[in-house]
């Protein structure tokens, strides 16, 4: 693979781990810091260009494993996109990711939540993120370690909120997983 915009990422080699007790979401672990990976989350994500996310599946799939030991318990799914990005784009960005380290990693893949909420993450200020999100679950996880990935997080408001919802069905574990991560105060 060669690739301007991925390359100088993939150079970076690193991932951020942060545990949490008395949260849905055990963990978090991620690649790169927002600033860093700008141009490339942008163009995969809006540009149209999904291809980059395989650029990096490895090295995400590299990071879950060698924090945790993958089992016949594990299930890969995605924190998914309101329904009318989706329609916009054609495709939900997560999805595409969630199902690539999913394959890496050898483990299934489902399409397990559903966004109930209506209004868009992105543009929206700290304190509608942190109410906004809302994901509900219809199969049961009863046992399962879920590695739930998305491609940036803020505030981890939709990583907890999916994690929540995934924990309600049974899930023993839930483990975020992110290209990059952005704290907005």
């Amino acid at each position: 693979m060669a690739c301007t915009l991925c390359d100088p990422l993939r150079s970076i080699r690193q991932f951020h781990v942060r545990s949490f007790s008395g949260s849905a979401l055990q963990a978090h672990i991620w690649m790169y810091d927002y600033e860093d990976s700008r141009d490339f989350l942008r163009r995969a994500k809006y540009g149209g260009e999904p291809i980059h996310y395989a650029h990096h599946k490895d090295l995400l799939a590299q990071a879950i494993s060698s924090w945790c030991d993958i089992d016949s318990t594990f299930l890969a799914t995605y924190v998914p996109t309101i329904v009318s990005h989706v329609r916009a784009r054609g495709r939900d960005h997560a999805e595409i990711l969630s199902k690539q380290v999913a394959r890496y990693l050898g483990i299934p893949h489902e399409a397990a939540l559903l966004a109930t909420h209506s209004q868009a993450q992105a543009r929206a200020g700290i304190q509608q993120r942190r109410r906004n999100p809302h994901y509900v679950c219809a199969s049961s996880m009863t046992g399962r370690t879920i590695i739930l990935l998305d491609d940036i997080a803020t505030t981890r408001t939709s990583l907890v909120s999916a994690a929540d919802a995934l924990k309600k069905v049974g899930a023993r574990e839930v483990i975020g997983v992110t290209y990059a991560y952005r704290y907005k105060k």
